[in-house]
């Protein structure tokens, strides 16, 4: 997964891990190239920001890829926040528009693979990386105090 959005990428990965995914990820471009090729088991997908904060984008890294001979098969999903972009039309990848739900990452990420994976299914759970997270008070019976964010 290539996401600047550290809140973002954080929650997200862990959504996917609960769904059973390794996840691998990345802030950059350049990071998850250098990631694909030193992963042993090699990358089942992609999941893209589509304009990352440092000028790069998930279609200049797609291109990357297409033109690197180990890792030229491996598909693409891209995510924006942006309803007036989307991958451009020599594109192969998918495009997921945030905010979105994990079922629809899932659902996006599995439509790339040749062979379909079980899933669990659970309810769905909405990613909104326009929202800082909520810091929520909990006491407990002994009467202390836990914060959770």
């Amino acid at each position: 997964m290539v996401e600047d959005d550290s809140d973002l990428l954080g929650v997200l990965a862990e959504a996917l891990a609960e769904e059973g995914w390794s996840v691998f990820s990345s802030a950059s471009a350049a990071g998850a190239i250098e990631r694909a090729r030193s992963l042993n088991m090699g990358v089942d997908v992609v999941l893209c920001d589509l304009l990352l904060a440092s000028g790069e984008d998930g279609v200049a890294l797609e291109a990357a890829f297409r033109a690197d001979s180990a890792l030229q098969g491996v598909p693409f999903v891209f995510m924006t926040g942006s309803s007036k972009v989307g991958a451009p039309p020599e594109s192969r990848a998918r495009v997921l528009f945030k905010p979105f739900d994990v079922e629809q990452a899932v659902a996006a990420l599995e439509s790339c693979l040749p062979t379909p994976r079980p899933t669990t299914r659970r309810p769905p759970r909405r990613v909104a990386p326009d929202r800082p997270p909520q810091e929520v008070e909990i006491k407990s019976v002994e009467g202390r105090i836990a914060r959770r964010r």
